[in-house]
């Protein structure tokens, strides 16, 4: 474990970045500022319809590569030793 005075400015800057609102939170908070609940709520919707659409992407082309590539699957599945 790393000695306190490297992990608490780690643990700090976790914290900050946690708490911060992403692009996606502003837009909403602007949309509904701007044109009232109604807009920002279909805002929010189309962000997490977005979200799901970016899931399904990966999911896919995670398919895809471990199924064109059987030894990255072993090696991504195989268990760690415990040590």
């Amino acid at each position: 474990m790393p000695p306190i005075d490297q992990l608490a400015p780690f643990l700090f800057a976790t914290l900050l970045f946690a708490v911060m609102p992403g692009p996606a939170i502003l837009y909403m908070t602007a949309q509904t500022v701007a044109h009232g609940g109604r807009v920002g709520v279909m805002a929010a919707l189309g962000i997490h319809i977005g979200c799901y659409a970016h899931i399904l992407g990966a999911a896919i082309g995670l398919a895809a590569i471990l199924t064109h590539l059987p030894g990255l699957y072993v090696a991504v599945n195989f268990p760690a030793p415990l040590t």
